[in-house]
């Protein structure tokens, strides 16, 4: 449209403005180059018009990096040093691009040279801005001795810039490799202010704690209003990296570690971020001084129990401090070590500091967290860990109902809540997951970062009506983002914020490959079509309306990036028991094995019902069914399609085997839980979808066959195993209560397992029946062409009597599947029983963390579970409704 209108008025600003703007928009930079020109033709006289195409060339280098130094940079510093030359620099925002295109050119010298001339003057929105990026450019040019002494520098302007800390220890002991192995032209000895010794850099660190406990002790005020961690973290670093290096001598240059972490915990120990400080320094001290300090402090706070009394604390900080040493022992696996009695004794303590603390809160507003709520925290983890050792489920019932009750103190406390859904879903009650999720109030960009806490669980868990729910938000949301952040990249040339160009540009490639985009566009395609077809026909028209191609795969498994933040939930966990970053590169690992394996089922699927379809004309001809590949106009065949598939389909679950056999754990401080593709194994799903679809292939072969009037060929492909236990078979196994008494009388477990295979067995035989309707559909003319020449099934070709009882053998099981299963999912899950086996997880005990429990508190957690399960079994039991009407009318 603007195209047309630009044709039509060429010397229009307005237009030429709105065409730039729609190249901008989908991301077209050779056209924005151009029309920005033209613009500048139009108007010469403002400078913009100009660096917008002087922008946009280097966002073609960005796009194209094989002529990105040949040819497009170049050609952009060339313009921009044209107007250097001509003295028509006006705005930071030109002296931005032009650093940002030296920088891309590796030119660091002449960006250095630009900062410390004329056009610095003119970089003035940031102040902090030209220092940071003259020591950034100094880096990059491994200048370390310049770059060591403007980092203190640096430091003693902006004491508490942790960053500067670390990048100061990381030149100084580069400066003392490189004198240590007397490298030539390294090292500049000239310049003395280097810390090129671990002596200067101790002196350094010194002088600034002194500095900073100075000015705290002077009457005049300190540098900065709150107290500064910088120095002090320093220090501590410094010991890390020598011990880190295997030196001798770490523990001596600065004095006992142990004393310098308690001087940390005396000055920081009230502050909230003093645990996520002090873990990162946990290696400097031995098990036996982890234990003295833990002791010693805890001694010095003065509320240890007394006479089996326990001393409550008498105002927050101290709250804060103990709740710090209590992180801490978690996170030096103190707590992993201790017997039941022990974990519940500490538990008990921590209940009671929790109640007697309540009352600092009683001013605050309901928005705000009670300063407790760290007690509750780690008295939620103790509790599963003793449910864990012990394989009892009361426990975590027992969580969930202490969760509930602090949720009424703090009802805004994500941490609780995120706590709660973990607790919930680990126990199969998906409702209240999502409740707590909505309450949540997830916005914009949480829809992938945070999306996973909920999509995880709610096919797992069968909820399938909320299941479309949350998919449809989470895809209306990735939808947008693409005229979100087409206006975010207008704005920055319309304000002149070129290096936010190609964050903005990077943010929306990472929206555009990511992982829970991925996922939840596969489930929702998925669930389209097998959830609510009670008959082939309408199979046939869902998929008909869809706009899938099932030969060309759209996920881009290479580039898709995992956008989850797995550090929502807070976690103490010591590093040996579980490594966070492992655990969430196996996590990805399993998601994009089970989403390929989804991606594939759904397009064999849309492929096996296009097979089965008869043609427009009304005849049945699959074999000239063919679908396009993009602009190619070569015809491919869907039967070749659909083998192509298959075999993908089984490379892809041999693979997946492979990375099933790496277990990972599903530990409470972790909301990174496994797929499905574990139980997916365990029941041999994928094997048994491999043979109906071995059905339908030597169906389709079958009856091109007879119309050719040859001998059917043999198959392309090596068929399937079956599996040694029939469906019928699983269904029965999975015939169980959903609370079990183990141990006696002692232990109840939750059999979430129940429902996750139930859902899983639901799913696939849904899609079993799918493609047997496909079979029937390629089938019946051939049984109705027989029918009517009248020939005995003795007379009939052998392969055709072995395709033809096949598929009765597979519908009459499917049947008998749908039966047992309705029978075996639905028995447990009744009302009376149902109720009568939740009452069984309430604990019995002396202990106080098990008493005074308000009753009705229980009550409504144990109705929101009981729904959530009775919803579950409805879901699926309306499911199956559905795919016994659908295969009924498969019978010939």
């Amino acid at each position: 449209m603007y195209e047309n209108a630009y044709k039509k008025k060429p010397d229009s600003e307005e237009i030429l403005n709105a065409l730039f703007m729609a190249y901008v928009r989908i991301g077209n930079y050779k056209k924005q180059q151009q029309v920005a020109m033209a613009l500048h033709k139009l108007r010469p006289q403002k400078n913009p018009y100009y660096f917008w195409a002087v922008m946009s060339i280097v966002m073609q280098a960005y796009e194209n990096e094989n002529l990105a130094n040949s040819m497009f940079l170049p050609l952009a510093g060339k313009m921009v040093e044209k107007f250097i030359n001509e003295g028509r620099l006006e705005a930071e925002a030109e002296v931005r691009i032009y650093l940002i295109i030296l920088q891309s050119m590796a030119k660091f010298e002449e960006a250095l040279k630009v900062l410390k001339g004329p056009l610095s003057e003119k970089l003035v929105s940031e102040p902090d801005f030209p220092s940071f990026l003259e020591v950034e450019l100094l880096t990059k040019l491994e200048l370390w001795t310049t770059v060591n002494t403007a980092y203190k520098r640096l430091i003693e302007s902006n004491p508490d810039s942790w960053q500067c800390y670390k990048e100061y220890l990381r030149s100084s002991f580069i400066l003392i490799d490189a004198h240590s192995n007397a490298e030539e032209g390294v090292v500049n000895c000239s310049d003395t202010a280097a810390d090129d010794t671990v002596e200067r850099v101790v002196e350094f660190l010194s002088t600034m704690v002194r500095r900073d406990r100075d000015s705290r002790e002077s009457a005049t005020p300190p540098q900065l209003p709150y107290p500064i961690r910088g120095p002090y973290l320093g220090r501590l670093e410094l010991l890390r990296i020598l011990k880190d290096r295997n030196d001798v001598n770490w523990n001596k240059v600065l004095g006992n570690p142990l004393e310098l972490i308690c001087q940390y915990y005396d000055q920081f120990g009230d502050k909230p971020c003093c645990f996520s400080d002090l873990q990162l320094y946990a290696a400097l001290l031995s098990e036996s001084e982890k234990q003295q300090m833990i002791t010693e402090l805890l001694a010095k706070l003065g509320i240890q129990s007394q006479d089996g009394q326990i001393v409550m604390a008498t105002d927050i900080k101290v709250i804060q401090r103990h709740i710090l040493l209590i992180q801490l022992s978690r996170y030096y696996g103190f707590h992993r070590q201790m017997e039941t009695d022990k974990c519940l004794s500490l538990a008990e303590e921590l209940l009671r500091r929790y109640t007697d603390g309540l009352k600092f809160g009683e001013s605050l507003t309901s928005t705000d967290q009670q300063y407790v709520d760290s007690y509750m925290l780690l008295l939620i983890h103790l509790l599963h860990d003793v449910a864990v050792s012990t394989k009892n489920d009361q426990y975590i019932w027992h969580a969930l109902v202490l969760l509930e009750m602090s949720l009424t103190k703090s009802p805004t406390n994500s941490q609780l809540k995120l706590l709660a859904i973990q607790l919930y879903a680990q126990i199969g009650a998906f409702m209240p997951c999502y409740n707590l999720y909505e309450s949540l109030e997830i916005k914009h960009i949480q829809h992938d970062t945070l999306g996973y806490v909920v999509c995880n669980h709610v096919l797992r868990l069968g909820h399938l009506s909320v299941a479309h729910t949350i998919f449809d938000n989470t895809l209306r949301f990735f939808a947008s983002v693409h005229k979100d952040t087409s206006d975010y990249l207008i704005s920055c040339y319309k304000y002149g914020s070129f290096p936010k160009v190609q964050e903005f540009v990077q943010f929306r490639h990472r929206l555009q490959n990511s992982l829970q985009f991925a996922i939840c566009t596969a489930e929702k395609l998925l669930l389209d079509i097998i959830s609510n077809a009670s008959s082939h026909q309408m199979t046939v028209d869902i998929i008909n309306g869809m706009d899938i191609d099932p030969m060309t795969e759209q996920t881009d498994f290479k580039s898709l990036c995992d956008n989850r933040d797995d550090s929502i939930v807070f976690s103490c966990e010591p590093n040996k028991v579980v490594d966070k970053k492992e655990l969430k590169q196996k996590s990805f690992l399993e998601e994009k094995a089970w989403l390929h394996i989804r991606n594939l089922t759904a397009r064999c699927l849309v492929t096996a019902v296009r097979l089965g379809s008869p043609l427009a004309g009304g005849t049945t001809a699959p074999e000239s069914a063919a679908i396009r590949n993009g602009s190619d106009a070569k015809t491919v065949k869907l039967r070749d399609v659909l083998v192509r598939l298959r075999g993908e389909l089984a490379q892809c679950l041999t693979d997946s085997r492979q990375l099933n056999k790496a277990q990972m754990t599903n530990d409470l401080c972790l909301d990174l839980y496994r797929t499905r593709l574990s139980a997916f194994m365990r029941l041999d799903l994928g094997d048994r979808f491999l043979i109906v679809l071995d059905l339908l292939l030597s169906s389709e072969l079958h009856q091109n066959s007879q119309q050719d009037g040859q001998k059917a060929a043999s198959i392309s492909f090596s068929p399937a195993q079956k599996p040694a236990k029939s469906l019928s078979s699983l269904t029965q196994e999975n015939r169980k209560p959903m609370v079990m008494v183990c141990g006696g009388e002692e232990r109840r477990q939750i059999v979430v397992e129940m429902l996750e295979n139930s859902v899983l067995l639901a799913e696939h035989i849904s899609q079993v029946t799918i493609v047997l309707g496909a079979c029937h559909e390629i089938l019946k003319p051939i049984k109705a062409s027989l029918n009517k020449k009248g020939k005995k099934k003795k007379e009939m070709d052998p392969v055709m009597v072995s395709v033809f009882e096949s598929y009765d053998s597979f519908l009459s099981e499917t049947l008998s599947a749908v039966a047992d299963l309705q029978e075996a999912f639905s028995e447990p899950l009744t009302g009376d029983n149902l109720a009568f086996q939740l009452d069984a997880l309430k604990i019995e005990n002396s202990n106080l963390l098990f008493q005074h429990v308000d009753d009705t508190l229980e009550s409504s957690i144990r109705k929101k579970v009981t729904a959530s399960y009775q919803t579950t079994a409805a879901e699926i039991k309306t499911l199956l409704d559905r795919k016994l009407r659908y295969l009924e009318n498969l019978k010939f």
